[in-house]
C-alpha cells in the first residue's frame, strides 16, 4: 500500500546517501549520525589494504564482534574513521609524483532488490559497488572498482542499525595492484605486532 512505498523509499534514500558519503570519504560524525544509529555495526572483511582499528576484529566493549576474517565498525564516529581511512586510500593510487595533483574522484551505487520477509521494509539486501572515475587522470595506471552484496537493517526512524558488506578482498588487491603499477600487494599493518614484524622484514 502507499504506506508500505514511504516507508521503502524513506529508507532506500538513506541507504543510497551513506554508500555516497563513504565514497566521499565523510569524516563529520554528525552527519553520520544523521543516516545510522548511535549503535549502528557495519561488518565488513578485514581490508588489510588499509588502515583500520585492529581491536574492532576482536569482540569490543559495544557488544559487536568480528566472525573469522570479518571486522565491525561501531557508530557515527567508526564510520566517520572508516569512510578516511577508504579516501587516504583511494588519494594513494596515482604516481607518487602526481600524487595530490588532483584529488582521486570516487562513487557509490547500491540496488536493494530484495526488501524484508512478506514485503517489510524493515530489511533489505542487494548488490552494491565502488569505483574511482578519475584515478587515471591523476597519474594511476587503471581506474580502481569493486563490487558485492550486502544486507541492510533500519530503526523506526529510518536510519541504518546494521549493515553487512561482502566483496572479494583479493580481487580488489589486484585492483590496486594495476592501479599503482606494482607488483606487489601492499598491506597496513594495523596491529603493534603487525608494525614490528614489518620494520623486522625491512631490516633483514
Amino acid at each position: 500500500d502507499g504506506d508500505a512505498a514511504t516507508l521503502e523509499s524513506a529508507r532506500r534514500r538513506t541507504l543510497k546517501s551513506a554508500f555516497q558519503l563513504r565514497a566521499r570519504g565523510e569524516t563529520s560524525a554528525s552527519r553520520w549520525a544523521s543516516l545510522v544509529t548511535d549503535d549502528f555495526a557495519m561488518t565488513l572483511p578485514v581490508t588489510p589494504y588499509r588502515s583500520y582499528d585492529g581491536r574492532n576484529v576482536l569482540a569490543n566493549a559495544g557488544g559487536a564482534e568480528a566472525v573469522g576474517n570479518r571486522r565491525v565498525v561501531l557508530g557515527p564516529k567508526g564510520m566517520a574513521f572508516d569512510a578516511a581511512s577508504l579516501a587516504v586510500l583511494l588519494q594513494s593510487v596515482g604516481v607518487r609524483g602526481r600524487r595530490g595533483h588532483a584529488a582521486v574522484a570516487c562513487e557509490s551505487d547500491v540496488r536493494g532488490d530484495h526488501w524484508g520477509d512478506g514485503g517489510g521494509a524493515d530489511a533489505c539486501m542487494g548488490v552494491w559497488s565502488l569505483r574511482t572515475t578519475n584515478a587515471r587522470d591523476c597519474g594511476a595506471g587503471a581506474e580502481v572498482a569493486t563490487r558485492g552484496m550486502f544486507r541492510a537493517s533500519f530503526a523506526p526512524d529510518h536510519r541504518l542499525s546494521r549493515l553487512e558488506l561482502s566483496f572479494d578482498v583479493l580481487a580488489f588487491m589486484r585492483e590496486l595492484q594495476a592501479a599503482r603499477r606494482s607488483s606487489v600487494l601492499e598491506v597496513v599493518p594495523n596491529t603493534l605486532a603487525a608494525a614490528e614484524r614489518a620494520i623486522d622484514a625491512d631490516d633483514a
